[in-house]
């Protein structure tokens, strides 16, 4: 019986430290978050200067990745109208 009441007042005393520091404070100052929307909307201004500097930083490269696709898909085509061209003369060989 001694035995508990010693492991109750070591449970008791952990207990009054964690309610009394600084961060257990801190979570109890805070204000809870608000349900729904949380965006305040000054993050990210949508305005003419930030579609200007989204489209000078991502409009490029989106232009730039557009056209890389479509040489590379041109080349595709040809190669494989080669390999057409290239078997049908192996079967006539044939």
């Amino acid at each position: 019986m001694a035995k508990k009441t010693r492991k109750q007042e070591a449970m008791a005393e952990v207990r009054h430290m964690q309610k009394n520091t600084d961060s257990a404070k801190d979570r109890k100052a805070m204000k809870p978050r608000p349900v729904g929307r949380t965006w305040d909307g000054v993050s990210r201004p949508v305005d003419d200067a930030y579609r200007e500097g989204y489209e000078r930083i991502f409009g490029q490269k989106e232009n730039e990745e557009l056209a890389e696709s479509y040489k590379e898909s041109r080349r595709q085509q040809k190669e494989r109208k080669d390999n057409e061209e290239y078997l049908k003369e192996i079967k006539n060989k044939l």
